[in-house]
């Protein structure tokens, strides 16, 4: 309970008033004094009880329309007080989460003197994911002639769970077909004391007895042997594309966080199969990050932490000088001026050279490829994920890639499906779709070569019925 200025002003002059009794010998004024005294603490009294009677009399809720959201998702929230017997005046409101957006003075409310029951309803918008807690409303009463005043918690507070803007309906596969596992189970096609079990066979002199099947030597009658197709460790890198071009889409649901999504069930089936990985972050500037490969616990949790924050970048995508030194740069630079027939005859197979080293040093994801492939050696499998944006550059990064007996899975997000208006024309859509179709058949084309396209199912399923529903005669 704390003493409003009304209060202190009654308590100041109950101190003036004692002292001028005192000092001038007053009777009278002294009367006063008790009379003044005695009504200051009759009110305190009723205030008490007031108190005590509001702590069971008044109900106050906080009812979301929902407890769980989406980021910057408004949620109505409806805040509601009722009492019975009690007819002081009340202030009640309610303190959203820190992070939360909400209009001034809009979580309150007030009960006047005579009034029961009192409602509002206000919008709560949270930017940040994670859980939040709108705290119990606050309830401010004041007593009888303003002396006194309280502030107390009724009700219950009420947690909110906000969750990041995810895709929801990530599909890979090829159109309308599904992959049923975005990395594929992994063998070495061989016999032996593996842990798949793969066939029985008869015991033979020699053999293990640990590796006996009794039941199945129980129900023969003779010895028999399980066999085990033994696995191999995977070494695995993953390029993920995170340049500028993969953002297009609306927030929460762009290209690239389909994309990622891929790429997290990618790193958890390298985790279940305790397989070696890599990880390289391409920005429009190239490699803005990487992950050397490794087997421990610890190596998964780190990339999936660094692809839940990796977002695109906004270069202008020159990554690399176009001053070679060296290579074809320094050869058609020496044949400047060189009118001799030699330098007739070789200057077109240069310049040819050098427009290619041109096109591949301003490519980040080939440069990044080039990178890994020239310090690792050994037979690795390549996982790449990047939109079709850059098309000639994801050709030549998949033929660098599949070399010798490396294998490439490549997961495309086909921009046509990620504009935001990207259905306002469906021919328009379905053709640019089309093309993307093509291209990515070509890649799966290239031996030892996997293409798969990384698409928002909804909007993929709608396309293709509309287009259905066109062709269909009438």
């Amino acid at each position: 309970m704390r003493v409003t200025r009304t209060g202190r002003e009654a308590l100041l002059l109950l101190a003036l008033l004692a002292g001028f009794a005192v000092v001038f010998a007053r009777p009278l004024v002294l009367l006063g004094l008790c009379l003044l005294g005695g009504w200051v603490l009759a009110a305190q009294l009723a205030f008490v009880r007031t108190l005590r009677t509001l702590t069971s009399d008044l109900s106050v809720s906080i009812v979301p329309a929902q407890e769980t959201l989406m980021t910057d998702e408004s949620v109505p929230v409806v805040l509601t007080a009722t009492r019975e017997e009690t007819d002081v005046p009340l202030e009640i409101a309610v303190t959203p989460p820190a992070a939360a957006d909400v209009e001034a003075d809009a979580a309150s409310l007030s009960l006047a003197d005579a009034e029961h029951a009192a409602r509002t309803v206000f919008s709560l918008t949270v930017p940040v994911a994670g859980r939040h807690t709108v705290s119990r409303p606050t309830v401010t009463v004041r007593g009888a002639f303003g002396l006194f005043s309280e502030t107390l918690p009724i009700g219950e507070a009420v947690a909110l769970t906000v969750e990041p803007r995810l895709p929801r309906d990530v599909q890979v596969g090829a159109g309308d077909v599904r992959m049923t596992t975005p990395y594929g189970s992994h063998t070495a096609e061989r016999w032996g004391a593996g842990v798949d079990p793969a066939d029985i066979r008869e015991y033979q002199p020699g053999d293990p007895a640990t590796r006996i099947d009794w039941l199945t030597t129980a129900r023969l009658n003779e010895p028999f042997l399980r066999e085990a197709e033994a696995t191999t460790e995977r070494q695995t890198a993953v390029f993920v594309d995170h340049r500028a071009t993969t953002g297009v889409g609306r927030s929460g649901v762009t290209a690239f966080d389909y994309l990622r999504e891929a790429a997290l069930a990618v790193v958890e089936s390298a985790a279940a199969a305790e397989d070696p990985l890599s990880y390289y972050a391409v920005g429009d500037d190239g490699v803005t990050d990487r992950v050397a490969s490794a087997t421990a616990h610890t190596q998964y949790p780190i990339i999936e932490r660094k692809l839940h924050a990796l977002t695109p970048t906004t270069g202008d995508g020159v990554a690399w000088p176009k001053t070679e030194r060296g290579g074809a740069g320094a050869l058609t630079r020496a044949l400047r001026g060189d009118d001799s027939t030699y330098a007739s005859t070789l200057r077109p197979y240069v310049t040819t050279a050098t427009r290619h080293q041109h096109a591949t040093a301003d490519d980040p994801l080939y440069r990044a490829a080039k990178t890994f492939t020239t310090r690792h050696g050994g037979q690795h499998w390549h996982v790449v994920f990047t939109d079709d944006a850059h098309r000639a550059e994801l050709q030549r990064t998949v033929n660098l890639l599949q070399h010798g007996d490396d294998h490439v899975l490549v997961f495309i997000a086909p921009r046509a499906l990620y504009e935001p208006d990207a259905l306002a024309d469906l021919e328009s859509a379905y053709a640019a779709y089309s093309e993307f179709v093509a291209f990515r058949e070509s890649l799966a084309k290239t031996a030892r070569v996997e293409a798969y396209e990384v698409t928002p199912g909804e909007r993929l399923e709608a396309l293709l019925t509309a287009r259905r529903e066109r062709r269909r005669p009438a």
